[in-house]
């Protein structure tokens, strides 16, 4: 993709080497016929990869449904319980699944008939990513015509000049062989090489708040912060490289950015990137979507004012990272009335203060704003102490007059 240009320079960035395979129920069972075997029922593919399977019910079928699942070994009958998994048995479907560690990985699509006699098997051969090592030569074209490549022009190779122009070095300790020459090529030769692939190999930390450090290690990483850009769901993390370790970054969330356009949802997966200036994005070497994600967990920041009428009718202001409408809010066991709500702010009336045989109408009452969201308790990484108090309560001590009469009283 191109990003800038004139007439002597071109900036542009290289697109991935990953293919998507497709996998059909299309495939022909000895006894049933087609619709019920998968059509590749063996893929190799190369690290990095996705397979893509599509399923649609035969016609003039009823009960028949598929899934996509991970089992043990070749043999076994039962998902499990921790490798890929489609969902729900459906009749027509689409399942998508990144392989990024080498290796073996069995499936079977779950009983697809009534009488749970059909189940549909597959393997998938994952390769080293070396494998897809090569070399291949850069071509440029400009309203339909090819250009000239000089390579012999005597001038030097263009240079980045930003304030972060990032590395092509090696990656240190990779031994991984460099892609032989493409004879083919008539212009200006790039590679495409493992030891440039930067990767994640670790994730320490799978769900957490804001505030919670996610620790990320792997290879190739770039040796300033400006250089390593990682996404969370595809919004950028705040990082820095750990002390005295340039294979780790310390990350934070950041959900959203100043005009609160689109922020992350919450209780949700969301894949885990590195791309390294300029070295080119990083492979991310592990095998469950859930270990290479990360889940955001809606917090508590501030709570304010600390003090309020034991009458109640304080208005309370909640700030924090991740409120919905869904958001239930308490104060020392007293529901709190909500009257807005934001992804980063709750403004909420408090209710009268508890009361209890043992306690005084003027006794103050200390308590925590409490948040709920989807029967699940919002953590509080502030002070989220509340108290009705005796001095924040207004009081009325007389009235003048006492007697109304006539059209007009003062």
């Amino acid at each position: 993709d191109v990003l800038s240009a004139d007439s002597t320079n071109i900036v542009c960035v290289t697109g991935t080497t990953a293919q998507t395979h497709v996998i059909t129920n299309d495939g022909t069972h000895p006894v049933y016929g087609v619709g019920f075997a998968w059509s590749r029922t063996r893929l190799t593919v190369h690290a990095g990869d996705k397979v893509r399977w599509q399923f649609q019910a035969p016609p003039r079928t009823t009960g028949v449904g598929y899934r996509v699942l991970q089992t043990s070994s070749a043999s076994s009958l039962q998902y499990d319980g921790v490798g890929f998994k489609s969902g729900a048995k459906a009749a027509t479907g689409v399942f998508e699944h990144t392989f990024t560690t080498p290796g073996t990985y069995y499936y079977i699509s779950g009983p697809v008939d009534t009488n749970q006699q059909i189940n549909m098997r597959g393997s998938i051969v994952v390769q080293d990513l070396a494998g897809r090592n090569n070399e291949e030569p850069l071509e440029l074209t400009q309203a339909g015509f090819e250009a000239e490549y000089d390579l012999d022009s005597g001038m030097a190779d263009p240079t980045d000049s930003p304030t972060c122009p990032g590395t092509v070095a090696n990656i240190t300790g990779c031994t991984d062989d460099e892609p032989s020459a493409n004879s083919s090529a008539d212009g200006f030769p790039f590679r495409f090489w493992s030891c440039s692939t930067p990767r994640i190999t670790s994730v320490s930390r799978n769900n957490g708040t804001v505030h919670d450090n996610i620790t990320i290690s792997g290879s190739g990483l770039g040796s300033d912060d400006c250089m390593n850009e990682v996404t969370i769901g595809g919004y950028t993390a705040d990082c820095s490289l750990a002390p005295d370790d340039t294979d780790t970054l310390v990350c934070n969330a950041n959900p959203h950015d100043a005009d609160m356009a689109d922020p992350m949802p919450i209780h949700t997966y969301h894949p885990i990137s590195l791309c390294v200036d300029n070295r080119g994005c990083a492979l991310t070497a592990i095998t469950r979507l859930e270990d290479r994600s990360f889940v955001l967990l809606p917090n508590i920041d501030s709570v304010s004012p600390e003090l309020g009428s034991l009458a109640g009718g304080t208005t309370v202001v909640i700030t924090g990272n991740g409120f919905s409408s869904s958001t239930q809010v308490a104060i020392a066991g007293q529901a709190c009335n909500i009257v807005t709500v934001s992804y980063t702010r709750i403004d909420c009336i408090t209710t009268s203060a508890p009361q209890t045989r043992k306690r005084s109408t003027t006794q103050n009452v200390a308590g925590q704003v409490m948040l709920s969201q989807s029967n699940t308790q919002v953590a509080c990484t502030s002070n989220c102490g509340f108290t009705y108090s005796s001095s924040a309560t207004p009081t009325v001590t007389d009235v003048e007059p006492t007697v109304v009469s006539g059209a007009q009283t003062q």
